[in-house]
């Protein structure tokens, strides 16, 4: 993920010594899958927690978030260091991982939403309380670098969690007509996402819009995943899980084919990728080769690392740094058809 472009924050004093109460936690080496767990559904008139566990951010952003919150038909409770600024992070470690554990710790919070990722949130996993998080779940919400929270939420507390557009994202009604009733417990399932193509992107002919199945078939099994980057930064950690028998689904932004290839070789050497059921991707948007390149292809790299796998993968479903942006909850049963292009999510991400 191209991670050169954070924007400027909102400047704002850092003044205060941090409260005792940050909860810092050392969380254990075990990779051990927790049981899953469901939040209960968020409704108009919740509370959202407004947090920045990443990088900083300007006006812009922020006012857009705000906005999205409201037009969402939720109430705004703003974490308490949400507005601090170190580098190009969103604050300190502690400060973030205050705001984080805060929201989870406060009764009148229902859901969750991260402002934007960028970089930063695997530098909280290893201080995370994950007992509060299982004795507190609530809606939690993101994409991008929130991967890795994602995946160490489902994996050390069992959560699931939502790889969503994040509070800053420009909300389409495509965007809202999936997010909105998938953490209110109002869809209907099986729920289906289909390419990209068919929500009106790819209007300039761009290859990596493209939709194409790399291996035919059909799998089911229980989602994970998120962005490519980060989940190659998590090999080697004990914050991924296993592979095995999962619907893995990937997108990805800003990478070369070349570098693309070295993070999808990263996972196939050091995890059991080659064991899950099936392969989901949406957009890796500004990933393929620039005219005239003797690189390989986005296609051809895709290619050349999965089909050997002879496991069902498909590309350019309507997910990732695209405008028409799917949600999918993280942790719940599912179903790729490769052959047709499409993902059926089959349960409820919330108690029903």
């Amino acid at each position: 993920m191209d991670r050169r472009h954070f924007g400027k924050t909102v400047a704002m004093g850092t003044g205060g010594l941090l409260m005792s109460s940050v909860g810092i936690h050392t969380s254990g080496t075990s990779t051990s899958q927790k049981e899953k767990i469901k939040a209960a559904p968020l409704n108009p008139g919740d509370t959202v927690g407004l947090i920045a566990p990443a990088s900083s951010f300007d006006s812009k952003r922020y006012e857009r978030a705000v906005e999205n919150i409201s037009k969402c038909g939720f109430r705004l409770l703003e974490g308490r260091y949400l507005h601090r600024q170190k580098g190009y992070l969103a604050g300190t470690d502690r400060e973030r991982l205050y705001d984080l554990h805060d929201m989870f710790r406060n009764p009148k919070v229902r859901g969750i939403w991260c402002l934007r990722g960028g970089y930063g949130t695997t530098r909280l996993l290893e201080k995370i309380d994950y007992r509060l998080l299982r004795e507190n779940p609530k809606v939690f919400a993101g994409f991008s670098d929130i991967t890795a929270l994602l995946n160490a939420f489902s994996l050390k507390s069992g959560l699931v969690g939502f790889h969503s557009p994040v509070a800053a994202s420009e909300l389409t009604d495509y965007n809202k007509n999936h997010f909105l009733p998938l953490i209110s417990g109002q869809s209907e399932f099986p729920m289906k996402l289909e390419s990209a193509k068919d929500q009106g992107e790819n209007r300039r002919g761009r290859t990596e819009f493209r939709t194409f199945t790399i291996s035919g078939g059909r799998a089911t099994g229980k989602l994970t995943g998120g962005n490519l980057s980060l989940l190659a930064s998590l090999c080697g950690t004990p914050y991924l899980g296993s592979f095995k028998d999962r619907i893995v689904f990937i997108e990805d932004v800003g990478e070369k084919p070349y570098k693309i290839d070295r993070m999808l070789t990263q996972l196939l050497q050091a995890t059991d990728l080659k064991s899950a059921a099936g392969i989901a991707f949406g957009i890796c948007n500004a990933c393929d080769k620039e005219k005239g390149s003797r690189s390989l292809s986005l296609e051809e790299t895709l290619r050349d690392r999965i089909e050997k796998l002879e496991i069902p993968a498909v590309y350019g479903l309507s997910f990732g740094h695209i405008k028409n942006q799917f949600t999918l909850p993280v942790g719940i049963e599912a179903e790729l058809d490769a052959d047709r292009k499409w993902l059926h999510l089959l349960e409820s991400p919330v108690k029903t």
